[in-house]
């Protein structure tokens, strides 16, 4: 198996999930209530995007 160059979309991809995860800690941040300070979707959205920036390996097509 070849290993290939990441593409500029996996890049962007990336990044864009890094600012979706600063999104939702601001939403977090600012919510009233104990429930609606749930943070879950970071923890998965977050290192997925750190992922998608920094990896050698072509994730997306």
């Amino acid at each position: 198996m070849k290993k290939s160059k990441p593409s500029l979309k996996q890049r962007l991809c990336g990044v864009f999930l890094i600012l979706l995860a600063v999104v939702f800690l601001l939403l977090v941040w600012s919510a009233p209530t104990v429930e609606d300070r749930d943070a879950t979707a970071v923890l998965l959205v977050l290192p997925l995007g750190f992922y998608l920036l920094l990896t050698k390996k072509s994730v997306i097509d």
